[in-house]
């Protein structure tokens, strides 16, 4: 067998000259130097994360948070999520040992931050969305979603499960998250305008356009867009396929005239409002009656009226127009729907499949929220490195308004 049939391989027992410094085990253009950079930043006081206080407390020093919120972020920028595993990198893999200069916590410490960090962490994961829209007008560019009792039961795909209800927004060139939410809620229909509210304070912008699927479709949320003059396109889910199945009149073919303020059947005949204005789900609705000599007489009674009814009612909410404009709008844009699919699935395909994030390892709707927004400022860092590349974004960080690396020496 020939010698140079394969690679060469280390003979273990040779003695090896060592690079002389760690710093030399990490390339310029490794991830974490972008990672160490970014995180030097941060006034993690500022942002409320433990143990940042200066001064020298009673007993053994507290680990730099600096450290430990870089750690978390190199691990979920790795899908490494679980603490115990950390603590094994820590003392075994060149890059971390580079970013957290040699420290090597144990798991219970590495826990204890991400728990007690909760709201910090989301401070952290919203610091760096604003990062990102620092970066976007550097560059010009103007473009931009029974174990827990705080769980709850959701209903997803046939299935129930008990957990949270998480909510993003995405931005529609590089799949950046903008907002992201932790809910109890178990749907998704009085999310769209404080999810929309959120992404707005966040990107400054007052000519926002939103694509959401058909879960988010409800009255009073339109209208909330509408005040806040955020365009939205909102998949509307098909009430009336049932009707139309069994051959029957659906709401759509009763035509409101705004001027006569009532509605006219198929067969011309009309209906009027009827009685006080009344509550229902947080909506006025005005009740429009046919009436029942017209009904009786119509050729067409049986695709219109059940069997044991007599006249015809429409339930029309005091603000309906809301509804018929955002309808024209969906039918001026036909295929913007397709759109919608490929912003949002991708970030938690990637979060799935790359990270293997299908559960929370928090209990509680904070701690949730705290490992959300690690998900999230993980998922991020990748974008923003895949666009710029690790030099661009170090050499932002190093001239980012008032970094004065303060993250170095807390007791």
């Amino acid at each position: 067998m020939s010698s140079r049939r394969y690679q060469l391989i280390l003979n273990r027992q040779q003695e090896m000259l060592l690079p002389p410094c760690v710093d030399e085990y990490v390339n310029q253009n490794n991830p974490v130097r972008a990672i160490d950079a970014y995180v030097d930043t941060l006034d993690l006081q500022t942002l409320e994360f433990k143990n940042t206080q200066p001064g020298i407390a009673a007993g053994q020093p507290a680990y730099n948070p600096a450290a430990l919120l870089k750690l978390y972020l190199y691990g979920y920028f790795q899908g490494i999520r679980s603490s115990r595993k950390l603590e094994r990198e820590a003392s075994r893999n060149l890059e971390v040992i580079w970013l957290i200069e040699g420290l090597r916590p144990t798991y219970k410490t590495i826990a204890d931050f991400r728990k007690v960090n909760g709201v910090a962490l989301k401070a952290a994961n919203r610091d760096f969305l604003l990062l990102c829209k620092e970066l976007a007008k550097d560059s010009g560019d103007k473009q931009v979603s029974t174990f827990d009792k705080d769980a709850r039961l959701l209903t997803k795909r046939g299935q129930t499960v008990a957990g949270y209800n998480v909510q993003i927004v995405v931005d529609d060139k590089h799949k950046l998250i903008v907002a992201e939410e932790v809910t109890q809620d178990g749907n998704d229909f009085h999310q769209l305008a404080p999810m929309l509210a959120k992404a707005q304070a966040i990107l400054q912008s007052e000519n926002l356009t939103e694509l959401a699927d058909s879960g988010y479709y409800e009255g009073n949320q339109l209208k909330t867009c509408e005040d806040q003059s955020i365009e939205v396109y909102v998949a509307i889910p098909d009430k009336s396929k049932v009707n139309a199945e069994k051959g029957r009149f659906t709401r759509e073919q009763f035509n409101y005239d705004s001027e006569q303020d009532c509605y006219t059947c198929p067969q011309w005949n009309l209906l009027i409002a009827s009685g006080n204005p009344h509550q229902k789900n947080g909506k006025q609705l005005t009740c429009y009656k046919s009436k029942a000599t017209s009904c009786s007489q119509c050729l067409l009674r049986e695709q219109c009226l059940g069997e044991k009814a007599t006249i015809k009612k429409i339930q029309r909410w005091e603000h309906e127009a809301v509804i018929d404009r955002h309808k024209q709008r969906m039918e001026q844009k036909p295929g913007i729907m397709k759109k919608r699919g490929a912003l949002a699935e991708h970030p938690f395909g990637t979060l799935k499949h790359r990270a293997g994030i299908n559960h929370f390892l928090m209990r509680g709707l904070e701690k949730c929220s705290g490992e959300f927004s690690l998900m999230v400022l993980g998922y991020n860092f990748t974008r923003v490195l895949n666009i710029l590349g690790v030099d661009a974004l170090r050499d932002y960080c190093a001239r980012r308004p008032g970094n004065t690396l303060r993250n170095v020496g807390y007791a």
